[in-house]
């Protein structure tokens, strides 16, 4: 396994890419800094920007732990963040090609994903409300259509806390 993917593969995987454990330094925080955050920085100095971390499609048991798995992430990092929205639960960890043709045209929510949202709302939430921006962007595959997927993140944003 390469070293970037210690920390970004939720499996250890095989020579043709398959899934074969669990790998028990996913998300590991002490690793992330020592391995790219310290690095980049010693390297990069102030010029460092945002570090992303890509992370490989996670296995449904790992989906149900998303999160404790944001909640990891944040700790990773004492800065702004970045969210990649980028597939619907209903569509599968691997269902990229089949959520694609399912939701074209792209012109509705074909899924709504109320839970995803809410994680996301919240999460922007802390982070902005720890003064840190948070940048999200958002694919088609989510729900079926992007700029209303945008839209709903939008509305939720502005909405109350807790329906206050």
């Amino acid at each position: 396994m390469s070293s970037s993917a210690l920390a970004t593969n939720a499996l250890v995987r095989g020579e043709q890419g398959q899934g074969r454990q669990p790998n028990t330094a996913f998300l590991d925080p002490v690793l992330a800094t020592h391995e790219f955050f310290t690095l980049a920085v010693r390297g990069l100095g102030d010029k460092a920007g945002a570090l992303v971390f890509q992370l490989n499609p996670l296995p449904f048991t790992q989906l149900r732990r998303l999160p404790l798995l944001l909640e990891r992430l944040r700790a990773l990092w004492p800065g702004p963040m970045i969210c990649r929205w980028n597939l619907n639960p209903l569509r599968g960890a691997y269902g990229y090609e089949d959520a694609q043709r399912s939701y074209e045209p792209n012109d509705r929510i074909h899924d709504v994903a109320a839970e995803t949202r809410a994680l996301i709302v919240h999460t922007v939430r802390g982070v902005t409300g720890a003064g840190q921006n948070a940048f999200v962007t958002i694919s088609n595959k989510a729900e079926g259509c992007a700029p209303l997927s945008a839209r709903a993140l939008g509305v939720g944003l502005a909405a109350e806390p807790n329906g206050r």
